[in-house]
């Protein structure tokens, strides 16, 4: 079996009075982060029961794709706000897979 989509899950766990500049980050990342070659998903959520815990979803074509995503300036220019203005309350934490299965012909997919 081969490998299909590169994923890369990241969480962060924000100070309180980040929230909002989170969101201010989220949305300023997200849009060139889509247009970007080899992107398929790029999804963020909110914690439901802590807003302070945001995830990060995203599915690329392969990991140079991945690759070249995390050494563009939108993505450094984050990287660097959640550090200058440090609104973190404990480091990012990131988790790497690659899918299994391809398609939503596939089993393990729904069929919305």
């Amino acid at each position: 079996m081969g490998f299909h989509s590169y994923i890369v899950a990241a969480g962060f766990h924000t100070r309180v009075d980040a929230i909002e500049a989170m969101k201010q980050i989220v949305a300023e990342v997200t849009a060139p982060s889509l247009d970007e070659d080899g992107c398929q998903i790029y999804h963020w959520s909110q914690g439901a029961d802590d807003p302070t815990l945001f995830l990060l979803y995203m599915e690329w074509r392969d990991k140079a794709c991945f690759e070249a995503h995390i050494a563009t300036p939108h993505v450094k220019h984050a990287e660097d706000r959640l550090k200058r203005e440090k609104m973190l309350i404990e480091p990012a934490k990131e988790w790497h897979f690659y899918r299994l299965i391809d398609g939503p012909q596939g089993r393990g997919y729904k069929k919305l």
